[in-house]
C-alpha cells in the first residue's frame, strides 16, 4: 500500500513540473535580433549567426600610386646639377629645335685645336659647353622606354658633339684669317715684321680620318645612360706669304703641314621622360696632358685613343650615376619651366 502511494505521489510531481514549464512565456525577438536559447542577439547581416560570434575579416584596400607632376625651373635644375658635380653650373637657353629646348653651361676657355709643327700645339679661347640639358617640350615625344631613349640619342647626337664638330671649322678659320700664318712664318725663320704681314694663300686637305663615331649604352641598375664618342683627325698643307711679297710674287713663301683633332665624348643621362642631362669632355689635349697631344702620327690607329676614352669615361660615369640618383629622387615626374 505504501509503495502504491509513493508511486502516485511521484507521478503527481512530474506532472506538476511539466505544467509549470509549459506555462512559462516564450521569448520573441524582432529583427535584426534572433533567438538563441532563451535570449536574443544582434544579427545585423541576417546570416542567422550572432554578430558577436563572427570573426571580422580585414578589408583589403588597393591603393594606386599617383604620379605627381611638379614644375621646376631651370634655376632649380642648375643648382641641383652643381651640387652633384661640386662646381658652378649656370644654364642658359641655347638652340631651340622642333619639340626641344636646349640649355647649356657656357664657359670661355682655351681649347686644344691641333698642331702646326713638331711639338707645336695650337690653343684657342672658345665657348665650351661641359654640361647640356635638353627639355622635350612636346608631351607626344616624351621618352617612354629605353628604345625611345636610344632613338633620341641617335637622332640628336650632334647636339652633344657640337664643340667637336665645330673644331674643324674653327681650325681652318685660324689658318685662313687668324694668327696661324704668322706662326708659320716664325717657325720657318721669318723676321718679326714679315710675320706681322703674313697672309694665307691657299691649302690642301691631305687626309681626314674618322676614328670613332659610336654610341654605347652601359648596363645600369636603373635609368638610362648613353656614351657618345666622336674622333676625327684632319691633316692640311697650308701655304702662306706676306703682304709685301704678294705684290710682286704670287707663289707661297712657306708651306707647312698642320693637323686638327675633333674630339668629342659625352655621357647622357635620361633624368625623366622629358629631360636629359649631358656631361661633355671639353679639355682633351689640355696643357698638362702630354700623351693626348701626340695624336699627330702618320701610322695613327684608333687604339691610340683607347687610353683617354677609358680615362674620361670612368670619370664621367661616376658623375652620371650620381645625377641619375638625383633625378630618381626629384625629377622623375616633372617638367622644366624656363626662367
Amino acid at each position: 500500500m505504501n509503495k502504491k502511494l509513493m508511486f502516485i505521489f511521484a507521478s503527481f510531481l512530474i506532472l506538476l513540473s511539466l505544467v509549470i514549464v509549459s506555462c512559462q512565456p516564450t521569448a520573441r525577438c524582432n529583427k535584426p535580433y534572433i533567438l538563441v536559447g532563451t535570449s536574443c542577439c544582434l544579427d545585423q547581416n541576417d546570416n542567422s549567426i550572432c554578430d558577436s560570434d563572427e570573426i571580422e575579416s580585414p578589408v583589403l584596400v588597393e591603393e594606386k600610386s599617383q604620379e605627381i607632376e611638379q614644375t621646376f625651373t631651370i634655376n632649380d635644375l642648375q643648382a641641383d646639377i652643381g651640387n652633384v658635380l661640386v662646381e658652378t653650373v649656370f644654364l642658359t637657353k641655347d638652340q631651340k629645335l622642333d619639340n626641344l629646348q636646349v640649355y647649356s653651361n657656357k664657359i670661355r676657355k682655351s681649347k686644344f685645336l691641333g698642331t702646326y709643327g713638331l711639338d707645336l700645339f695650337y690653343y684657342k679661347p672658345i665657348t665650351q659647353k661641359p654640361q647640356i640639358v635638353i627639355e622635350i617640350t612636346n608631351p607626344e615625344f616624351y621618352l617612354k622606354d629605353k628604345e625611345d631613349f636610344k632613338s633620341f640619342v641617335s637622332e640628336n647626337k650632334n647636339i652633344f658633339m657640337e664643340t667637336a664638330l665645330n673644331s674643324k671649322k674653327l681650325f681652318e678659320n685660324e689658318f685662313k684669317e687668324g694668327e696661324l700664318p704668322g706662326f708659320i712664318y716664325f717657325i720657318n725663320g721669318g723676321d718679326r715684321y714679315a710675320q706681322e704681314r703674313a697672309k694665307y694663300i691657299n691649302h690642301s686637305e691631305l687626309s681626314s680620318v674618322l676614328f670613332y663615331d659610336d654610341i654605347f649604352y652601359p648596363e645600369t641598375v636603373s635609368g638610362n645612360i648613353a656614351e657618345v664618342t666622336y674622333i676625327r683627325v684632319n691633316r692640311y698643307k697650308v701655304n702662306v706669304s706676306d703682304s709685301v711679297r704678294l705684290k710682286t710674287e704670287s707663289k707661297p713663301k712657306y708651306s707647312q703641314e698642320l693637323s686638327n683633332i675633333n674630339y668629342g665624348q659625352s655621357v647622357i643621362v635620361q633624368c625623366s621622360p622629358n629631360l636629359l642631362i649631358a656631361l661633355n669632355i671639353e679639355n682633351y689635349g689640355s696643357q698638362e696632358k702630354t700623351y693626348e697631344k701626340n695624336y699627330n702620327k702618320i701610322d695613327l690607329t684608333k687604339d691610340f685613343f683607347y687610353t683617354p676614352i677609358t680615362s674620361y669615361y670612368n670619370s664621367l660615369i661616376v658623375d652620371a650615376q650620381a645625377l641619375l640618383k638625383m633625378c630618381e629622387q626629384r625629377y622623375q615626374f616633372t617638367y622644366i619651366r624656363g626662367r
